[in-house]
């Protein structure tokens, strides 16, 4: 892809690289997290944090990884 060169500071550019990771988690798409169980969201949300600390694994600006645990009880 060709990018035009852009004086402004505003308008920079430059290939970026690294993963994108889509997480669809309920079999209902109109279903939101409001809707759900306390189960299902925290199912949702131990399985993000699962993600983000294999995503900080591997980049190391990925700093959420570090406030999220998933605590089974």
């Amino acid at each position: 892809m060709f990018l035009a060169p852009n004086s402004d500071p505003l308008f920079q550019s430059a290939p970026a690289y690294g993963a994108c990771q889509v997480m669809c988690f309920h079999p209902h798409s109109d279903l939101t997290l409001p809707l759900m169980s306390q189960s299902e969201v925290r199912e949702v949300i131990d399985k993000w944090a699962e993600i983000n600390i294999d995503l900080g694994k591997k980049y190391t600006w990925v700093q959420v990884s570090g406030l999220l645990s998933s605590h089974k009880n």
